[in-house]
């Protein structure tokens, strides 16, 4: 018996994944996996090698059904509308494949990365499943390698389902830190470029300010009653949507602020604004 931490498991499942004209070998002596061109393999001087022979198996002819279905459960299971609404468009027809590639690894996120994770995991478990049928490999060293590969899979796929990427989490919690900067809150045209159009912040008295008139408000402070920022967290409420909380403290009074970013054309604008004051 073969120990699977000595195989590719990886190249190994994308054989699996071709269609019989396809195939190639794999060696149960060693664990290599011989690549075929046209279904053909060639030694080193070009002379051609019988498989058969070699007591190699034959390995493809599943097609690519199974990698199709990972196309599918990977575009159902991501958040972002839009997004999931060109994947289900890049699987129809002939040149799903490439179309879908484009989409995953051309989107300004990490969605390519949760995707070469989710289909290395599920070629790894096609590619244990075919060594235990074949009588490669025990069940008990397959076992911990599924149990990892399950693991990425599933880490992959709530990473798409959350309905913002941690990317976009960490720039709003960027721009929600640089925005109480003294020199953003004394940049008018900076701190506009910030703020949406039907921004709406509510003080502790109840005021409330639209975007011109809290720019007036910030023009005035002085700047050197700067705002520190303590227990910031953020999570997505939509897939345009951040909700950021965070404590500040400014010439010894603190307050719990609640932030609202949404994501706008031209990148995340802050849309709500509201503090209320802390003993």
């Amino acid at each position: 018996m073969l120990d699977p931490r000595q195989i590719d498991l990886t190249e190994l499942g994308e054989l699996l994944d071709q269609p019989e004209w396809n195939a190639g070998y794999f060696d149960p002596a060693t664990g290599e996996v011989i690549q075929a061109l046209d279904g053909e393999v060639y030694g080193p001087q070009g002379e051609p090698i019988d498989g058969d022979e070699m007591g190699w198996i034959v390995v493809g002819g599943e097609g690519s059904r199974s990698a199709y279905r990972d196309m599918e459960a990977f575009a159902e299971a991501v958040a972002d509308p839009r997004l999931a609404d060109r994947m289900a468009d890049a699987l129809q027809g002939r040149g799903a494949f490439k179309r879908f590639r484009s989409v995953v690894h051309d989107h300004p996120s990490s969605i390519g990365e949760q995707w070469n994770n989710y289909r290395r995991s599920r070629q790894t478990i096609r590619a244990l499943d075919w060594l235990l049928d074949d009588g490669v490999i025990t069940e008990s060293s397959a076992a911990p390698l599924r149990a990892e590969a399950i693991r990425i899979g599933d880490d992959a796929l709530a990473s798409v389902s959350s309905p913002v990427a941690d990317g976009d989490i960490k720039e709003v919690m960027r721009l929600e830190r640089h925005l109480q900067t003294p020199a953003c809150r004394q940049d008018p045209a900076g701190l506009r470029a910030l703020l949406a159009d039907d921004f709406i912040e509510i003080g502790a008295s109840g005021r409330t300010w639209d975007p011109e008139s809290i720019i007036a408000h910030v023009r005035a402070e002085k700047p050197a009653d700067e705002i520190e920022i303590a227990e910031m967290t953020a999570r997505a409420l939509a897939a345009d949507l951040v909700l950021v909380q965070w404590t500040s403290q400014r010439a010894g009074r603190r307050a719990r602020r609640t932030s609202m970013w949404r994501r706008d054309p031209g990148g995340w604008r802050l849309v709500h604004h509201q503090g209320t004051p802390l003993p």
